[in-house]
């Protein structure tokens, strides 16, 4: 199902979804394209796992990665690698905002982008927008 209101910025790799996180960086550049539930997820998105409630759900996940904590990674199948934070929804929060931007958002950061082609901004890293 589309989303009318919001519009996927991704893909974005692995590496920079850890960055987004302060976590070490990968040297991988795998492509993830959305975050997603541990039931739709599929092999491109990236999904998470906050609660023991969701394990059944969690063993069944398809995703690759799985923002969890350390102690339910166990109940993660063997070809999902665990992101391990201490708070999943926080950083959940901040995936989704990278990945989901407000149109407020765009259309700053377009004007950015133009800025910088026109020489007003020499500079810009789009990385500290995140």
């Amino acid at each position: 199902m589309s989303n009318p209101f919001f519009t996927n910025s991704g893909p974005f790799k692995i590496k920079d979804i850890l960055n987004i996180l302060g976590l070490n960086k990968l040297n991988n550049n795998y492509k993830i394209y959305d975050i997603k539930d541990l039931t739709s997820s599929t092999q491109k998105d990236i999904t998470f796992f906050h609660s023991n409630k969701y394990s059944d759900a969690a063993s069944k996940t398809k995703a690759l990665y799985c923002i969890t904590t350390n102690q339910l990674k166990h109940l993660l199948p063997n070809k999902c690698s665990p992101i391990l934070v201490e708070n999943v929804l926080l950083s959940v929060s901040l995936i989704t905002k990278a990945f989901y931007l407000t149109p407020l958002m765009m259309n700053l950061i377009i004007l950015l982008r133009k800025l910088q082609k026109q020489n007003i901004i020499k500079k810009l890293n789009m990385g500290k927008i995140f």
